[in-house]
């Protein structure tokens, strides 16, 4: 157990005064494909998470990186905000996932933050169907609908919502201080519609997966 009180982040946001370091029961920490570095995740309670992530992306045909899920069954709405990211190589990316299963193939859909020090950007990205290519929000001009430049660290907030279980539309929202929300994209996957329950919540993959890369190391904060 860790306490600082009165202690801020970088964008004078207060910090969680005192904390437990260990382990959240309701996620499950999975592997991602077979990279070399099979990622890590440390809970520091609040919905606060250390996020260490490998692999050479989540993207493709077959994802590679790291993920800290649970079962949803239904309608939901996951928000995460992504305070910081080291290590990142140009598409290091983290944010909220919802997916069929822990299989690399697996259809899924993604919020998506890249590094400062890479792409830096927001986006949404998205696996219609098992084992084929993925897809994304187009780069742009920044407007509703494409992707986000640049990502809003250490306040880059994120919503992936299903508002209804019978349905396969997905959306994104985004805001850059938690209080003001826009919906910023919204993806529909094809039938047949999705199982009822989804495997939701955190993702990461540092999207080089050589010997000995650095893992990208991401906190994420306030996830709910």
């Amino acid at each position: 157990t860790v306490s600082a009180p009165g202690v801020t982040d970088p964008a004078g946001n207060p910090c969680v005064a005192t904390v437990t370091l260990g382990i959240d029961a309701d996620h499950t920490p999975a592997t991602l494909g077979t990279p070399n570095a099979p990622g890590r995740s440390v809970y520091l309670g609040n919905g606060d998470y250390y996020v260490q992530a490998g692999g050479s992306d989540i993207w493709g045909n077959a994802d590679q990186g790291y993920t800290v899920l649970q079962p949803w069954t239904g309608a939901f709405e996951a928000t995460m905000r992504g305070v910081i990211m080291d290590n990142g190589q140009s598409w290091s990316k983290v944010g909220i996932m919802a997916r069929v299963d822990n299989t690399a193939g697996s259809v899924n859909v993604m919020t998506v933050g890249t590094s400062n020090d890479g792409q830096n950007l927001e986006s949404m990205q998205w696996r219609d169907v098992a084992d084929a290519a993925s897809g994304s929000l187009p780069n742009g001009s920044d407007q509703v609908g494409e992707r986000v430049h640049p990502a809003t660290w250490p306040n880059m907030w994120a919503r992936l919502v299903r508002r209804d279980a019978a349905t396969n539309v997905f959306e994104w929202w985004r805001s850059d201080d938690g209080i003001s929300w826009i919906k910023w994209g919204e993806h529909t996957i094809p039938d047949p519609v999705l199982p009822e329950t989804l495997l939701v919540g955190l993702a990461g993959t540092s999207h080089i997966n050589e010997e000995g890369a650095q893992d990208v190391l991401a906190l994420l904060r306030n996830y709910t």
